[in-house]
């Protein structure tokens, strides 16, 4: 299966599960932000040794157009492109079929189910992307 074929298959999977949010498009990274900093930044900050800070004031420019480092043919955010946004698959739990690896994020939601993402925040997240991610 080619890589476009692919994309165009998850593609498929991600736009079927968007719902609306309540919030009005574009959606920018003002209306994520307090997502990653609830979930996200207990790992990924600046002090910390994951590959990256999605902390506010950094997340923008280490995600969007940035290489994943776990499968590089995928950014981590892909303006535009959710279904070839690495994070988003991460966040869905669909790395692995990609060629990813690690566990779906974020990952200490298996210790403290609480906080897991919401199926809005994901959504959002998702909706953030569509519309390009914009800072």
């Amino acid at each position: 299966m080619s890589l476009l074929t692919l994309a165009w298959l998850v593609s498929v999977t991600v736009i079927e599960g968007v719902a609306d949010t309540g919030i009005s498009s574009p959606v920018t990274l003002a209306d994520v932000q307090p997502i990653f900093t609830e979930h996200c930044t207990e790992c990924h900050n600046a002090d910390n040794i994951t590959a990256f800070s999605l902390e506010e004031g950094q997340a923008w420019s280490e995600i969007v157009d940035v290489s994943a480092t776990q499968i590089p043919l995928f950014d981590r955010v892909e303006p535009g492109a959710p279904e070839l946004s690495y994070l988003v698959h991460k966040l869905q739990g669909t790395q692995l079929e990609l060629g990813g690896m690690g566990n779906q994020m974020p990952s200490h939601k298996r210790l403290e189910p609480t906080n897991a993402l919401t199926d809005q925040e994901l959504e959002l997240i998702v909706r953030w992307v569509e519309d390009g991610a914009l800072p």
